[in-house]
């Protein structure tokens, strides 16, 4: 593998992992949601709910603080290169 294609593909993994991580998160807010569906509202329903939005907002953290990361990384590199 030369080296352009190796970093390329360095460059990529956390991309491609943020985009699996977003897509796994929809994938069982949808199933949650699909399972809540015409249930009564109690404390069964709210506690998979409640669940569900602490899941998507530890994820939305988790894929800010990777492009944050990636982003500083970019910038170090340009700084290197000078």
């Amino acid at each position: 593998m030369d080296q352009f294609a190796k970093q390329w593909s360095l460059d990529q993994d956390p991309i491609n992992a943020a985009i699996v991580l977003i897509v796994a998160v929809g994938l069982d807010d949808v199933m949650v949601g699909l399972r809540m569906l015409g249930r009564e509202p109690s404390a069964a329903v709210l506690i998979p709910i409640l669940s569900m939005a602490v899941e998507t907002s530890l994820a939305v953290v988790l894929v800010r603080n990777l492009l944050r990361s990636m982003r500083r990384v970019v910038i170090a590199r340009t700084l290197l290169t000078r």
